[in-house]
């Protein structure tokens, strides 16, 4: 069970959590605290400077010269277990080396790995490969780039597994060497409903 914690819940300094266990057996728990804000960062220090954008669309199946190709549909309202939805990132900002972008998953979806299973015909050529490592954890994506020349654009697939309403914390892209110079994308809601 995940228990999320409004801000507004939240007292300046000296919050606690308890955890109570009612019952025999072990009880297992993990707690983890972030803090994102929208108001304007100081992360453009000297002439640097570095912005994120990230967007969602479901995969919509269609039949082509006889085989399965899909349509990138950009997502709006509800989706259900069993869908396809692309995730595209763009950075943007000064060139600079050793970038790197961490973008939380929403729970109730997977990783596809592979990915070139899927045909996706209108897919913009400057979603390209650009990174030097791209690794799949648990609940996010981590995307490393040695240079990063202002202007890159990728994406990555999920498949979507089960039913409930998530919360999609900001992605985030940061020099991994130059501290404080970041950003981050909007926090993103997915609704997924079961299939009738």
């Amino acid at each position: 069970m995940q228990v999320d914690v409004p801000a507004s819940a939240l007292l300046p300094q000296g919050n606690t959590v308890q955890i109570v266990k009612h019952g025999a057996g072990r009880a297992y728990w993990s707690s983890q605290g972030a803090f994102y804000t929208t108001e304007q960062k100081l992360y453009q220090k000297g002439n640097l400077s570095l912005n994120l954008t990230r967007d969602y669309f479901k995969l919509v199946p269609l039949q082509k010269d006889n085989q399965i190709v899909y349509r990138l549909d950009p997502l709006k309202g509800p989706v259900a277990p069993g869908d396809v939805l692309a995730v595209h990132l763009a950075a943007n900002g000064t060139s600079a080396k050793y970038l790197m972008i961490e973008d939380p998953i929403p729970a109730g979806t997977e990783f596809i790995q592979n990915y070139d299973s899927y045909k996706i015909p209108d897919r913009p050529d400057i979603w390209d490969y650009w990174f030097t490592r791209q690794e799949f954890h648990d609940d996010r994506a981590a995307i490393f780039a040695t240079d990063f020349n202002g202007r890159h654009e990728s994406f990555y697939l999920l498949k979507v597994v089960n039913p409930g309403a998530f919360s999609i914390s900001p992605a985030r892209v940061e020099l991994m060497y130059q501290p404080g110079v970041e950003a981050t994308s909007d926090a993103l809601h997915l609704q997924v409903e079961g299939r009738q």
